[in-house]
């Protein structure tokens, strides 16, 4: 999802934009961090699986993340992080799909910024 170019102030395109912006941030910063943790979750390293298959990996991903917190074991260093960042930055997405992502987006300010 991305804000919403231009949006007035006032409206719910705009509270959908500032809530948008805040929370891209913090998973940002999260998506990093499990992909310094995980190195099988970085562009280059496809997950080469079915979506269900794929998506159980990620969770699998997760689970353990929370369970080195929980055991507070410290966490991928910096440059680790950084890195998995700067794999995490995309191109823009082909025409039905970005169709189609705007019409999500479009969905989500009318429910909850309206």
């Amino acid at each position: 999802m991305t804000p919403v170019a231009n949006a007035l102030p006032g409206t719910p395109d705009y509270d959908y934009t500032q809530a948008h912006c805040q929370a891209r941030n913090v998973i940002e910063r999260a998506f990093g961090v499990m992909k310094a943790r995980w190195r099988c979750l970085l562009r280059d390293r496809v997950l080469h699986y079915q979506p269900q298959q794929a998506t159980t990996i990620v969770t699998a991903c997760a689970v353990l993340h929370n369970i080195l917190l929980h055991y507070r074991l410290p966490p991928p260093e910096p440059e680790e992080i950084e890195e998995a960042m700067v794999d995490m930055q995309q191109g823009p997405l082909p025409g039905d799909q970005l169709a189609l992502a705007r019409g999500i987006q479009r969905r989500i300010i009318n429910r909850y910024f309206t």
